[in-house]
């Protein structure tokens, strides 16, 4: 068999001189001015990332709570109402549990919450006025904003201090509420009805709430510290405030008169030209009081002498 000849050997190719190499092409870096910059942006873009999700989270928290609160069937907020009132005592984590709840649910929400009336905080009575007066029921709204201010005057004379009840409407400006015109402009009927229910809602469930959520607002207004008022002496402050309330109710029904009425009325019949018409004119004020007031006063009528 014919052998193949060998392969020729390939000799390795000489080094090329150095002065015919190609040169490398020189690095093209980037500024340190454009570093600086680079670093600057992302540093921005960070910034806006981390401050987009400060803005967001507590957005996010609150539709997760509100979601969670409505999932709640409105009988269960009783039991709320029991822990928050009974067991920890934290009477704004039920106010903020209300103020997630759906605006239609009011009217249920104050039926199923009705027995723990005395525990309950100034300030849900507001809301409670605030939303019914949204829902157009007038009347509802001012019977509840009636019995926030009674409650509210409560809460202040408890917490010791002398500028209390003056400065309580500052205090209930904190919540949402509705505006009221005076009690003179609005119609002396619905007004009357309005306390008289206070008063038979006060007798039902008689305020044993702790009134701190009210002194603490006083205290920074007036910029000084007072000693709240001893559970043993409450019996006594709502007395005094039932008897204010229920002698303005006389007043509003002409039981009694006015001390600035009386005493401009009686200069009037004062000024009668003869007895006669003097004596007329004291009758017609004894005619506004009643029971044994308006006996001994017409006694003094017809005893008027020249």
């Amino acid at each position: 068999m014919r052998k193949r000849p060998p392969a020729p050997r390939v000799q390795p190719a000489a080094p090329m001189p150095a002065t015919l190499r190609p040169e490398k092409e020189p690095e093209n870096k980037p500024s340190w001015e454009f570093r600086s910059a680079k670093f600057a942006l992302r540093c921005v873009g960070v910034c806006f990332f981390i401050a987009y999700l400060c803005f967001l989270t507590p957005s996010a928290i609150t539709w997760v709570e509100t979601k969670w609160v409505r999932a709640i069937p409105v009988e269960e907020l009783s039991a709320k109402a029991d822990y928050y009132l009974n067991q920890v005592y934290k009477p704004e984590k039920l106010y903020k549990t209300i103020s997630k709840r759906p605006i239609s649910e009011t009217e249920r929400i104050i039926e199923v919450l009705m027995p723990h009336t005395a525990r309950m905080s100034t300030f849900t009575f507001l809301y409670y006025s605030s939303r019914l007066e949204q829902l157009g029921k007038r009347d509802e709204a001012l019977f509840w904003w009636q019995f926030g201010r009674y409650r509210a005057r409560f809460d202040a004379l408890r917490c010791g201090s002398a500028k209390a009840v003056e400065n309580v409407g500052d205090v209930l400006n904190l919540v949402p509420h509705p505006e009221f015109p005076p009690d003179e402009q609005l119609d002396k009927f619905t007004v009357e009805k309005s306390l008289k229910r206070v008063l038979e809602l006060d007798a039902k469930y008689p305020a044993d709430n702790i009134p701190e959520d009210l002194c603490e607002p006083l205290r920074a207004m007036e910029g000084g510290r007072f000693i709240s008022v001893g559970h043993d002496r409450w019996a006594d402050i709502r007395y005094t405030l039932r008897y204010m309330t229920e002698y303005r109710l006389k007043q509003m029904a002409g039981e009694v008169i006015s001390e600035d009425t009386n005493n401009a009325e009686e200069a009037a019949c004062a000024k009668a030209p003869d007895l006669r018409k003097k004596k007329e004119c004291r009758r017609k004020l004894c005619a506004k009081l009643g029971g044994e007031d308006k006996k001994t006063c017409l006694k003094q009528a017809d005893a008027l002498k020249k």
